[in-house]
């Protein structure tokens, strides 16, 4: 897979984000940040690294992960705000149930997992005030994990990936991807 299939895989997860999160409230809505797809571009480079690599299945994987990264700022916007706001919060679980809803349909049990996991370590991770993971680190996780899975990586490899990405700190994100492309 070459960046011109990454690109166009990214352009139909954003399409498909757009609309789940057009059905936010204006309150919601307002407050969601710009996303650069990081997190669903290491889950594709890191599942081309495998045996198989279900586009679709990814698709969706990605579009739940990206609704988790606006969950998680979202509740660090709640949880920080002056004026904090009821709806600010329930926007906030939406996305969070959506993130579920996302991939239920696939009938992948792990990937329910992982996303849960993810969702119960950024929420811990909320409730103890350790804001400084704010920067994803959870989401960077789930995104390795279920690029592994997805991707059926060798365990040889899935140890490489996962010893190498624990060395690199979240602010460097493009020596990330190019660690992965190898």
């Amino acid at each position: 897979m070459d960046n011109d299939e990454i690109k166009l895989y990214l352009s139909t997860v954003d399409s498909k984000l757009e609309s789940r999160l057009a059905s936010l409230n204006k309150i919601g809505n307002e407050q969601l940040c710009e996303t650069d797809y990081f997190l669903t571009e290491l889950l594709f480079r890191i599942a081309k690294k495998g045996r198989r690599f279900p586009v679709n299945t990814l698709q969706e994987t990605a579009i739940a992960l990206e609704l988790l990264f606006q969950a998680k700022n979202l509740g660090f916007l709640a949880h920080t705000s002056v004026s904090f706001s009821d709806e600010l919060l329930l926007a906030t679980d939406y996305l969070y149930a959506e993130a579920i809803n996302q991939v239920i349909g696939l009938n992948e049990p792990e990937i329910i997992r992982l996303l849960a996991k993810a969702i119960a370590d950024t929420a811990a991770d909320r409730t103890l005030e350790e804001f400084e993971l704010k920067d994803g680190k959870r989401l960077i996780e789930a995104a390795v994990e279920l690029g592994l899975f997805l991707g059926d990586c060798a365990e040889a490899e899935k140890n490489n990936i996962r010893k190498t990405l624990n060395y690199i700190s979240n602010s460097k994100k493009s020596e990330m991807l190019r660690i992965i492309d190898g």
